[in-house]
């Protein structure tokens, strides 16, 4: 649960910024392609010269926002009614797997349309695969324990999103690439831990 907590709400949380980055780079150098990583070195370099700091949000920035919460809405609701005929593993097999790649898959973005894509389909898969985890914890301890269970499960998802947060606002505007290799990695480890 670390690692995907970790992943999981550090991408969150980063996500309004990019879109925020996307479309200030897009304003402002119409016609032109930029990959997640571009976008963030544009912002230090844009940080280093200019003393101002912009007041105004785009509204595409909030409308990204907004369809990005509800991405995981149908899969949630799927998912209760397709568990039992596939099972736990296949669930978190699946949603782990879709989640590395999509992260791998934000080296290769170009714009704010694919950004969005891949920022939903990393949080439906991430959310699906939360649920799922806390899921089992309930079915693998008995009654007497699975409050403690649970609770031990979501601690460790927090920390997780404590040290996630944390390693993103210190090497996301300079170490991109590193950043993203290491989210991928934490998730690819959380894979390898099912079959354990």
């Amino acid at each position: 649960m670390f690692c995907l907590g970790s992943s999981y709400y550090a991408l969150m949380l980063w996500f309004p910024e990019l879109f925020q980055r996307f479309a200030r780079f897009e304003a402002e150098f119409p016609g032109e392609s930029a990959s997640v990583c571009r976008v963030s070195q544009e912002k230090i370099s844009e940080d280093s010269v200019s003393t101002n700091c912009p007041s105004t949000v785009p509204r595409d920035v909030y409308v990204h926002t907004l369809i990005l919460g509800f991405a995981c809405v149908p899969l949630s609701l799927m998912l209760p009614l397709c568990v039992n005929q596939l099972g736990y593993k296949f669930y978190l097999v699946v949603s782990t797997l879709v989640a590395s790649s999509v992260t791998v898959g934000l080296l290769f973005v170009t714009s704010s349309i694919q950004n969005l894509i891949l920022s939903c389909i990393f949080e439906a898969a991430s959310s699906i695969g939360m649920s799922i985890v806390l899921a089992v914890v309930v079915d693998l301890f008995p009654t007497n324990l699975r409050a403690f269970a649970a609770a031990g499960c979501s601690f460790c998802g927090r920390f997780g999103a404590l040290v996630g947060n944390y390693m993103f606002g210190y090497i996301i505007d300079t170490h991109c690439l590193m950043l993203i290799t290491i989210v991928a990695s934490k998730l690819l480890s959380k894979f390898s831990a099912i079959f354990n």
